[in-house]
């Protein structure tokens, strides 16, 4: 009878510990579970507290920390899409300011009361080839021939102002033609060469413009001979392109800022832009973005 009694004694406890130590592992587990779904559905607020099971504990720590990290990245890139919305509405306010538009129509005036048709002819085409390749239809990317097209247009132009400071070059690989960019980078790149490089020297300056291919990647460089930079200057640039601060403070190297951003938010951070220069030699800026090709 002693034994029977013990035996029934243990197949209790055995029974209760069981039923113990399972729910004490399938309690947090459900508890997972239901967090794990709440995630799925988008509730990144969810949290569980740690079941105090050291073998879940672990887990229950990163699931918390994912929706918190899956939260913050959502906020991230809705600021993101903000600003990328505000600079591609600033590029294309930068394409259309007042200034460049009635110097340009002050231009075709003075060359039709010339009588230099021809002249006119070519600044008007290249007038309207420049607003046509800004707006693109409202698209976003362009083949490379059209974004050199709309940078030759942009040049056309000035050549026919400046025509006492200003020579060129532009030059790209054929196979680039076809392939794909984000619209409105070289052109900011150039404006800037211009007015900060080559108006601030004596005498002619020269703008140099190319691209080619190399290693599965598109390079693109605008380089001049204008007034140039020193290390210092070139730092305090590129602190203020690379840096978070609001677009609308800052005021020269604006074109510059929209351009670096708007690489870094459509690619990574390897298409930034490399800026090198010498204090009355000269200034280059490059990047390179990777090769894609449109489908036509």
């Amino acid at each position: 009878m002693i034994q029977v009694f013990i035996v029934f004694l243990v197949t209790i406890f055995a029974v209760f510990a069981q039923r113990s130590v399972t729910a004490s592992i399938n309690q947090p587990i459900k508890r997972l579970e239901d967090l794990s779904t709440r995630i799925a559905e988008g509730d990144f607020t969810a949290k569980v507290k740690l079941p105090r099971v050291k073998e879940l504990d672990g887990l229950t720590d990163n699931l918390n920390i994912m929706a918190d990290k899956i939260q913050e990245l959502i906020a991230e890139n809705i600021r993101e899409q903000q600003n990328l919305q505000k600079s591609e509405m600033k590029a294309l306010q930068a394409q259309i300011t007042p200034h460049f538009l009635y110097n340009t129509l002050d231009t075709i005036v003075w060359l039709s009361e010339e009588k230099k048709n021809d002249q006119v002819i070519d600044i008007t085409r290249a007038f309207s080839s420049f607003f046509r390749i800004s707006l693109n239809k409202g698209k976003d990317f362009l083949t490379v021939g059209e974004e050199f097209e709309h940078v030759r247009s942009y040049l056309t132009i000035q050549k026919i102002r400046y025509r006492d400071i200003l020579d060129y070059n532009i030059e790209y690989q054929p196979e680039m033609a076809n392939l794909q960019i984000l619209k409105l980078v070289l052109q900011p790149l150039v404006e800037n060469a211009l007015y900060h490089g080559i108006k601030n020297k004596r005498g002619r300056g020269f703008l140099s413009v190319k691209g080619w291919c190399e290693n599965s990647r598109l390079f693109f460089s605008v380089e001049d001979n204008g007034i140039g930079m020193t290390e210092e200057h070139v730092a305090n640039i590129m602190e203020q392109i690379n840096g978070s601060a609001d677009p609308s403070e800052l005021s020269n190297v604006y074109g510059l800022y929209n351009v670096n951003k708007r690489l870094e938010l459509y690619y990574d951070n390897s298409t930034k832009l490399k800026i090198l220069s010498r204090y009355k030699e000269g200034t280059t800026i490059c990047f390179s973005v990777p090769e894609v090709e449109i489908n036509v």
